[in-house]
């Protein structure tokens, strides 16, 4: 794990380099661009907005490298804009633990994440006005409203998020059974996103933090999820989940 204090001022003169609308652009965004903009294909993904006071932002990530070689990605791809926004005397980095570690574990987390889900197939269902919603083959939909559409169902959106956090492991091998879910927060996020060349294009996306407790029972599937992310947006700020023991 890799935390990393982001000066937010030089962050949003490099964002306006790449002509990203200040005004609009999300964190997750300017994020993104500002890490991959420093570590290349290096950058911590991944990654959780933890705590910014308007001058600085503190950025956990899992990454492949450790401090001295995240370093020398950065003086080997950075800008020097790039590399001065990065604070490298409170650059941290720790192993995580490995397969033996987590063997049979118990452990509480919390995520950050967006609970998307591709429809399989086009169909309809009624929404909690009663009304008629369609949908494509392929849309992606709020994990809550396509589960509610789909049932008919009363569902709420704990109930929902902790159904897809669970398929999250379940189509991916397992390596955990979750044991319990708490929904600590959710809101709706208008995020940004590059559609072609230099056009941005506002999305609003569902956004929750996620809190509970796991058993690890695969331990090396268990690390291919938690270092590669849950949900849609793991380049944006979303689908770190952070472990401790239980």
């Amino acid at each position: 794990m890799t935390q990393i204090k982001i000066d937010a001022r030089l962050l949003s003169e490099l964002a306006r380099e790449h002509r990203l609308p200040i005004s609009t652009a999300d964190a997750g965004y300017r994020m993104h661009v500002g890490l991959t903009s420093v570590f290349g294909d290096a950058a911590p993904k991944p990654f959780w907005i933890r705590d910014t006071d308007g001058q600085h932002a503190d950025v956990l990530g899992y990454a492949d490298q450790d401090k001295k070689s995240l370093q020398g990605a950065a003086q080997m791809h950075a800008s020097s804009l790039a590399y001065e926004m990065c604070e490298w005397n409170r650059l941290h980095c720790k192993p995580m633990p490995g397969a033996d570690v987590l063997e049979d574990q118990a452990l509480s987390f919390k995520l950050r994440a967006c609970p998307i889900v591709r429809k399989g197939s086009a169909g309809q269902g009624t929404n909690l006005d009663g009304e008629t919603v369609k949908w494509r083959a392929g849309e992606r939909m709020d994990a809550f409203l396509s589960q509610a559409l789909s049932s008919g169902d009363d569902i709420t959106r704990s109930e929902a998020y902790a159904s897809w956090l669970r398929r999250q492991f379940d189509v991916r091998d397992g390596g955990a059974e979750i044991q319990s879910v708490s929904l600590e927060a959710f809101n709706l996020k208008e995020v940004t996103r590059r559609a072609q060349g230099t056009t941005m294009k506002q999305q609003t996306k569902p956004m929750v933090l996620l809190s509970g407790r796991l058993q690890v029972r695969e331990p090396e599937d268990f690390l291919s999820i938690l270092f590669s992310g849950l949900g849609q947006h793991k380049s944006f700020g979303c689908g770190m989940m952070l472990i401790r023991p239980a």
